[in-house]
Parts: structure tokens; C-alpha cells; sequence
């Protein structure tokens, strides 16, 4: 069951780009890409690694104040094997194995570790959100319907949603604990208690994550510029994939379909977005003007081309961080049948300073 639920929602992302196929043309798709050139390809591999290391770099910045001092070089390689999870498995695996590793490898309680994702996220969310509007200054006016409308205040809601669960968390952190803990009570089930306390412990650790990070205009600044360029830096990859094929699109038109074609990626359906990406990106970009054909072979090359870098160099530090993960399984079973010395089955995590 573990193997088929990957497999089907990888069927699932195969299928809708099947149904893509149907209506652009599977001889007409494939005759756009059979024309990609390879040296945009080579300068989008330059951008595509510019957008990861901004990436790394501003989470070191999050990390900072948290008394993380490894660096970028040493969050790199968390980073790869996150990237590849969420690539090859449903349900955006690797944004929660990431905090998860970096907790085990440099002490970080995983609750701070996993406010500096959140922050992250949010971060983005607002990059794009100033892209998209951007974009809407000057949309073509063969774009302005209702459909693109609804997709930009889908865009909007995800920003607001991420924000309010930020400050809601954050604001009455007592009460959400106590809450939490209420419910387990009630239930008097001992893995829903279990679950509870540990909700319970990971709010708590989560909120003082955000506190310690004590983000102030001077300190956001540095990382608010970092995720323009983030954000700079994967559309210019996705516009050198759409000169490689020799597609034209309106630059709003385009700054939109990605817009949206990320929004659908991030829906935890497919691994990576298989298949509501390239929806995403081929409904705009028909509607801004561009050929069915043309737009579905630039959002399918685009994507197997951010398959392939990841693959890449995502593959050898994972394949290394699952060795040390099931070295350390080993050695704990055989010490104390698998569980911390304080009874906790995520050793590491709670280990860490604060």
C-alpha cells in the first residue's frame, strides 16, 4: 500500500497531462518540443541553481538567530533532498522532512526549525503575489475574465490563509495548546494523547522559533530582497525554457501562467505538481494568446526540465541522508528498541537548544 499510494497519484499527474495531450494534440505538442535548444537550457540550468542557493541562503538567514551556525554549505544538501521528495512523492513530503533533518543534524528543535519554513513559505507567497499584480497592470484584455480573476483571488486567499495561521498561532498559543490538550483528554485514547502532547510541544516550540527570529524592518529586509531574486530567478529559468522552444508570449501573460501553474503545484495532489502545473501554465498562456500546442509543450518541457536538475543533484545526498537515517535506526534498535532515551520515537528533535 505504501508503494501504490506514490504510484497512483503519479498515475493521477500522468493522466491529466494525457487529457492535455487530447485537446492540444500530441504530433503538434511533440513538434514544438523536438525544436528546444539546448543552450537556453544550459543558461536556465545556471538560473534554476541561482533561485536554489538564494533559497538556501535566505534560510540561513532565517536560521540565524536561532544560534545555527553551519552555514549554507551545510543546509545545501538538506535542501537537494528535500527538493527530490517533493518531486517524487505526493503530499509535499520534503517541506516537512526538511525542518525534520535540519533538527537532527545541527540540534534545532523541530518546532523552530519548522517556523523558519513557514516563514519561507510566506515569503514566497507574498513575492509572487507582488508578481501577479504586477502582471495585472498590464494584462492583455483578451485575459480579463472571470477565470483568471477567480485564479489571481485564489493567489490572494493563499497569501491572507498563510499569514492569519501565522498570527493566529502565534497570538494565542496558550489557548491552541490548551485545546489541543483538551480534545486528547476527551478522546482518552492513548495514541490521541500522545498525539496531543506532542501538538502540544511542537506549537510551543514553533511559536518560540518565531520569537527567536525577533524579525524586525532591518532584518526582513535582506530576506524580503532574497525572495525576489528567488522569485526572479525561476520565472527568468522558465523564460529561457519557453526561448529554447521559440514560443512567444506577452511577458504579463507569462509572469500569470507560471503564477498560477506554481499555485496548482503546491496543491499536495501529484509529486511535484505533475500535471496541475502544466494545467495551470497552459490554461493562461491559451488564453493570453498563445497556440494549445506551444503552451503545453513549454509547461511540459519546463517541468521535465526542473525533473531533471533535481534528479540530478538531488539523487546522491539523498540516497546518503536515507543511509544515515537507517544507520541510526539500526543502532537505536538494537540499543533501545528503537526509541530516544526519554521515550521519544523522533529522537533529535527535542534535544535541542530551547
Amino acid at each position: 500500500m505504501g508503494v501504490l499510494k506514490p504510484l497512483g497519484t503519479f498515475a493521477l499527474g500522468l493522466g491529466l497531462i494525457y487529457l492535455l495531450l487530447g485537446y492540444a494534440g500530441p504530433g503538434e505538442t511533440w513538434a514544438v518540443i523536438r525544436m528546444v535548444a539546448p543552450f537556453w537550457l544550459a543558461v536556465a540550468a545556471v538560473t534554476f541553481t541561482i533561485s536554489i542557493l538564494a533559497r538556501t541562503f535566505r534560510w540561513d538567514l532565517l536560521l540565524r538567530p536561532m544560534e545555527y551556525r553551519g552555514g549554507v554549505r551545510g543546509l545545501l544538501g538538506i535542501y537537494m533532498v528535500s527538493l527530490f521528495l517533493s518531486y517524487v512523492l505526493p503530499a509535499r513530503i520534503g517541506d516537512f522532512a526538511r525542518p525534520y533533518m535540519a533538527g537532527r543534524r545541527f540540534d534545532l528543535p523541530l518546532g523552530k526549525a519548522l517556523a523558519s519554513v513557514a516563514l519561507e513559505r510566506v515569503f514566497d507567497l507574498l513575492a509572487v503575489a507582488l508578481a501577479v499584480l504586477l502582471a495585472l497592470a498590464y494584462l492583455p484584455r483578451a485575459m480579463e475574465t472571470a477565470w483568471v480573476l477567480r485564479g489571481v483571488v485564489v493567489l490572494a486567499l493563499m497569501v491572507v490563509l498563510a499569514i492569519s495561521v501565522l498570527l493566529v498561532s502565534y497570538r494565542y498559543e496558550a489557548r491552541l495548546a490548551a485545546v489541543v490538550a483538551r480534545m486528547a483528554s476527551i478522546l482518552q485514547m492513548g495514541y490521541v494523547t500522545a498525539i496531543g502532547r506532542r501538538s502540544s510541544s511542537l506549537l510551543r516550540a514553533f511559536n518560540r522559533g518565531l520569537r527567536e527570529m525577533a524579525l524586525t524592518r532591518r532584518s526582513m529586509a535582506p530576506i524580503a530582497f532574497i525572495s525576489l531574486l528567488v522569485w526572479g530567478a525561476e520565472l527568468a529559468t522558465s523564460y529561457l525554457v519557453l526561448l529554447s522552444l521559440g514560443v512567444t508570449a506577452s511577458l504579463p501573460a507569462f509572469i500569470l501562467a507560471i503564477s498560477i501553474g506554481v499555485a496548482f503545484a503546491t496543491l499536495p495532489l501529484t509529486p511535484g505538481g505533475l500535471g496541475s502545473y502544466e494545467l495551470g501554465v497552459t490554461a493562461v498562456l491559451t488564453m493570453g494568446g498563445v497556440p494549445g500546442a506551444s503552451a503545453l509543450a513549454f509547461s511540459i518541457t519546463d517541468h521535465i526540465f526542473k525533473y531533471a536538475y533535481i534528479l540530478a543533484f538531488g539523487t546522491v545526498p539523498t540516497f546518503h541522508s536515507w543511509k544515515q537515517v537507517m544507520a541510526g535506526l539500526e543502532g537505536r534498535g538494537s540499543r533501545d528498541g528503537g526509541m530516544a532515551p526519554d521515550g521519544n520515537p523522533f529522537p533529535g528533535e527535542g534535544s535541542g537548544r530551547g
